[in-house]
């Protein structure tokens, strides 16, 4: 707690913690859909997250909503986010319990930063 510096070319790449489709298995989830993170700030008592996406190559992730609201920072890569050209330097702030998407990675994947106040479950609506 207090300052923290990241060194984020270190940090490992994780399977992200919470995704649901009306009671599809969690891991059949991942392989359809694989997306890796890295968690910057993790999920502790008291404290907001932040984390990075990475999407491969021209992966699509389907609409979906989350239970917390959440700001949205491209980092790396290009993409359409909910009918938006995206890449660097563009950001997005969606609020929680809103369906939003698909998104869909360009030809070189994608990375974004995503800061939430709490841990959020990712709650994909239609495919």
């Amino acid at each position: 707690m207090g300052f923290e510096v990241f060194d984020l070319e270190a940090m490992p790449w994780e399977l992200p913690l919470r995704r649901k489709h009306h009671g599809t298995n969690p891991e059949l989830l991942r392989q359809k859909y694989p997306v890796h993170e890295k968690w910057l700030l993790p999920p502790t008592d008291g404290r907001m997250v932040a984390s990075i996406i990475r999407f491969g190559p021209n992966m699509t992730y389907p609409r979906h909503m989350h239970t917390q609201p959440e700001l949205t920072i491209f980092l790396r890569g290009s993409g359409v986010f909910d009918g938006h050209e995206v890449g660097p330097g563009f950001a997005a702030y969606v609020d929680a319990n809103t369906v939003y998407g698909p998104e869909a990675a360009g030809p070189d994947g994608c990375e974004f930063l995503i800061v939430r106040p709490r841990l959020s479950e990712s709650i994909i609506v239609d495919e």
